[in-house]
């Protein structure tokens, strides 16, 4: 097809169905190419997988400029013993040697499964493009019924990523939960009315918006079977700062884990804005949440609202990472989560902590921990890169606060006392 991309730009048009099914041992392949100017739309069926016992999942590419599955497409790369590779508009995050698209849609009607039927772990399902990502059908690659990992399921986009209704899942029924990463390189808000923006010319999706959004009832959903959901901002080369914002809540359906990553790419000053309630499931299904602003580039900071952002964990870790400095919201870990807040600036609180395992926090050089509610501590460890003055409020006030088990205070500077801590271990 590459060879007519100037005669004709629509170059690849799959409708009927394409079978590439394993046998024996060697694995099925179906490339469709547009080359690096031409448009290919998938509306049919591709076929490589292997289902006869013992066999894995076949690889298909779907390359060219811009990319697309329309009116029910369905590729199917599930195998016996592991599921296979398919890769739409790229490779993960754009690297490795296939063609990168600039566009890549997926409508709500398609599907892509690359599951590991009996045994096995899943495939690896990527949907990338280096301008906009507009990803809405449902996706797996699911570990085997008897063993076996879940696989990686990939969709982003470099500039701008709509993802709204996506579905499916890495879930594994007798092994680990697989990872979802949602990477676009622009800001993004987790939101209840998630859309870009944009129509259709030709095919060809043209977004009006550079913000990227994402569903918060969609990582509801995927938040389940130890799976692990990653919302990163690469931000390498975007017109934005790679901000993530939770406007809306998340609750997760069952035990996962959230991670949420702001200008990994090296852009500073990318902001992680917790502005609504992010919950796990139940004591039983409890939910890990990480909020990385400590990207490459520096200037990161990790904000909750005041009254608005709280994490409730049901009994999993919270990690906060930060360039400079941490305002923390309402954290309730239940019975044996943990809290670690590393900031290269100074850490504060507007909601009440209750952390039933330990509690660290650390503080650049030069910078105070403010810790001014009434929190409930079982054991706490204060690293600061500066002076540490308990009950103090210009650096850390536990003055209503009480500790469960030890209290160990580690500072560069002095350490004074103004005030009452009741510690019920050793301090």
């Amino acid at each position: 097809a590459q060879a007519v991309t100037d005669v004709i730009k629509s170059v690849v048009n799959q409708e009927g169905v394409i079978r590439a099914q394993a046998m024996e041992e060697r694995n099925g392949v179906v490339v469709l190419s547009g080359g690096n100017e031409g448009i290919v739309s998938v509306s049919g069926t591709i076929d490589a997988s292997g289902t006869d016992a013992g066999e894995k999942g076949g690889t298909v590419h779907v390359l060219g400029e811009k990319v697309g599955l329309f009116d029910h497409a369905n590729i199917n790369v599930s195998g016996d013993a592991s599921g296979g590779t398919a890769l739409i508009g790229g490779d993960f995050q754009g690297t490795g040697t296939v063609l990168r698209s600039s566009a890549t849609y997926m409508s709500s009607d398609s599907m892509v499964t690359a599951d590991a039927i009996n045994s096995g772990n899943g495939g690896k399902v990527i949907f990338w493009s280096d301008g906009y990502t507009n990803v809405h059908g449902t996706i797996y690659a699911r570990g085997g019924a008897q063993s076996g990992d879940g696989g990686l399921i990939e969709t982003s986009g470099h500039h701008i990523l709509d993802a709204r209704g996506i579905r499916g899942g890495v879930t594994a029924p007798n092994g680990k939960g697989g990872a979802w990463l949602f990477d676009p390189d622009s800001n993004v808000a987790i939101t209840t009315s998630a859309s870009s923006g944009g129509g259709f010319t030709t095919n060809t999706w043209a977004p009006t918006a550079d913000n990227s959004n994402i569903l918060n009832t969609d990582l509801n959903a995927l938040l389940t079977g130890g799976t692990t959901v990653t919302v990163t901002t690469t931000n390498g080369t975007g017109t934005q700062t790679g901000n993530i914002t939770v406007t809306d809540a998340i609750t997760a359906a069952g035990a996962g884990t959230l991670v949420l990553s702001a200008g990994t790419g090296g852009t500073a000053n990318s902001v992680i804005t917790v502005n609504a309630a992010i919950t796990g499931q139940s004591a039983a299904l409890p939910l890990n949440v990480t909020l990385n602003a400590n990207g490459a580039g520096g200037g990161g900071s990790v904000t909750f609202g005041a009254g608005t952002g709280s994490i409730d964990t049901k009994g999993g870790n919270v990690i906060v990472n930060s360039s400079t400095t941490v305002l923390l919201g309402a954290i309730n870990t239940g019975t044996g989560g943990t809290l670690t807040v590393t900031a290269g600036g100074a850490v504060t609180q507007n909601g009440v902590l209750t952390i039933g395992g330990a509690a660290t926090f650390a503080a650049g050089s030069g910078n105070n921990i403010t810790l001014a509610s009434a929190n409930a501590f079982s054991t706490v460890t204060i690293a600061s890169g500066s002076n540490v003055t308990l009950n103090d409020t210009n650096t850390l006030d536990l003055a209503a606060s009480t500790v469960s088990g030890t209290l160990t205070v580690t500072t560069a500077g002095n350490l004074t006392q103004s005030g009452i801590v009741t510690v019920a271990g050793a301090a």
